[in-house]
Parts: C-alpha cells; sequence; structure tokens
C-alpha cells in the first residue's frame, strides 16, 4: 500500500518535471534564441549608419552577443572590431575586442591563443586603470591556466 501510494507521487513528481521540460524547450528556449537573433540584426542594422570610428563598439557588441554560441562568428566581429580600434586608437574598445578574441578561442579550448589576447587586453587594462576590466581579465586567464593544468599560475591569476 505504502509502495503504491509513494510510486504515484514519484510518477507524479516525474510527470510534472517532463511537463515543465516540454513547456521550457517550446515556449522559453524559441524566444530567447529569437531575442538574441534581433539584437545581433539590430546591432548590424547600425553598422550601415554608423560612422567609421563607432563602428568598433558596434562590432564588439555583436562579437560578444556571438562569442559563446558562434566563436568563430565572434572572433571575426572581434578582429573587425580590433582593426578599428587600432586604425582610430581607441584603446577602451580595444580592451573589449581583445576579450572577446580571448573568449572565443578559450570557449574554441584553444588557451595559448586566448591567453595572448587576455594579456595584451591586461597589459592595456592596466595602463588605462581599468578596476572592473582588469579583474575580469585575471580571472579568465587564471580560468586558462587551470585549463593547462598550471594550478599555481591560474591560483595566481585568480585571486588577484
Amino acid at each position: 500500500m505504502k509502495q503504491e501510494i509513494y510510486l504515484k507521487k514519484y510518477l507524479s513528481k516525474r510527470k510534472a518535471i517532463f511537463f515543465q521540460r516540454i513547456f521550457f524547450a517550446f515556449f522559453i528556449l524559441p524566444f530567447c534564441l529569437v531575442s538574441r537573433t534581433n539584437k545581433i540584426d539590430s546591432l548590424k542594422e547600425k553598422l550601415l549608419t554608423a560612422k567609421e570610428e563607432n563602428k568598433s563598439a558596434i562590432y564588439n557588441k555583436i562579437a560578444k552577443v556571438m562569442v559563446f554560441n558562434q566563436p568563430d562568428s565572434g572572433i571575426y566581429y572581434a578582429q573587425l572590431s580590433l582593426a578599428l580600434c587600432d586604425k582610430f586608437n581607441n584603446k577602451e574598445q580595444k580592451i573589449g575586442a581583445l576579450i572577446n578574441l580571448g573568449d572565443g578561442f578559450q570557449y574554441k579550448s584553444i588557451y595559448d591563443k586566448s591567453t595572448e589576447f587576455y594579456l595584451q587586453a591586461l597589459s592595456i587594462s592596466l595602463e588605462e586603470k581599468s578596476l572592473s576590466k582588469t579583474a575580469s581579465i585575471y580571472n579568465a586567464i587564471g580560468i586558462n591556466y587551470y585549463y593547462f593544468a598550471d594550478y599555481a599560475h591560474a591560483k595566481e591569476y585568480i585571486l588577484k
């Protein structure tokens, strides 16, 4: 008798979890994907009318949105931003572009290249005294060292 009651409760919980996942998969997830696509489309539309010196910020925003789902595309837009940053000597956006490149290569598990970009971003960030970006860059470098299994360096960077 107790086993039947327990089994019914268990099955009803499993059924509830199943329907929650179905609801999420068919109603919530598509909305999130459409929202992301709409954001990218609107940013690409802004590129058409933006002045050339302002395009690096837009490229960085596109790269930041794309880098974790489509790392190659994120890297592409970050490279476009980096070229414009160098052309117009925009250090703030250059830090963002280098972080996006580091994120893209980190996501692709190319940790040595990722670390190179993060170290470049760190150098400029320290020079510009951008504390919040500096902290996130230290953390990202520490994560890369963790993936290298260099735990001493990982700890050193993460705790800075």
